[in-house]
């Protein structure tokens, strides 16, 4: 039999991990490169997120911003995964070159809605973006 969650309530019963990400640099990519230089910058970004991410739904919610709902080894590995999302973007970030992405993660706590989650995530991506913008501003950008 399979369960269908149908209330807030019945979903906030559940666990997952979210991770939040968003691409650096890409109003620089378009102004400097146009929007199809742009449009390449996001899906080799979105690939970047799918290669870390093998097992899990990624979203995108915005121009340059997607979410992962981690499921089955990637909620069990998320950490790790996250660490190596990460880690590619601060190399890239430090080389200047190659896609930069901004990621944050947020384990769903006991009794926890989905708007908390999402803004503990989000929180942790600028956190990350912030570290990043350090190492490589946008205006440096090859």
């Amino acid at each position: 039999m399979k369960m269908v969650m149908n209330t807030e309530n019945d979903r906030e019963k559940y666990h997952y991990c979210l991770v939040i990400c968003d691409v650096n640099d890409l109003k620089y990519v378009n102004d400097r490169f146009g929007h199809d230089h742009g449009d390449e910058y996001i899906q080799k970004a979105c690939r970047m997120i799918f290669d870390v991410f093998k097992k899990s739904p990624v979203f995108r919610t915005g121009g340059d911003e997607f979410a992962v709902i981690l499921e089955g080894e990637d909620d069990a590995n998320c950490d790790v995964l996250l660490s190596q999302l990460q880690e590619t973007s601060f190399q890239n970030a430090k080389t200047e070159d190659g896609i930069v992405v901004a990621a944050g993660i947020a384990v769903k706590r006991d009794n926890e809605g989905f708007h908390s989650v999402f803004h503990r995530a989000d929180e942790q991506m600028y956190i990350h973006k912030s570290r990043l913008k350090e190492i490589r501003p946008s205006h440096n950008l090859r």
